[in-house]
């Protein structure tokens, strides 16, 4: 998360702060199923960034 690898097992949990990109992805070969929540509820737009869209606005400065 945020740049970091970690490996999870049945029984971990798994934190992202708010504002950090981060993904899941399934290395073994079983089924995986995960519980995902949120709080507060995020919203209804720009709920979601994709850091490749978001890059161009690093530098920019507001006046």
């Amino acid at each position: 998360m945020d740049g970091t690898t970690y490996h999870v097992e049945p029984g971990d949990v798994a934190w992202a702060g708010v504002g950090e990109t981060h993904a899941c992805f399934n290395t073994g070969g079983g089924r995986v199923r995960w519980i995902e929540t949120q709080s507060p509820l995020p919203p209804v737009r720009h709920s979601y960034r994709w850091p490749a869209d978001w890059e161009r606005y690093d530098n920019d400065v507001c006046t």
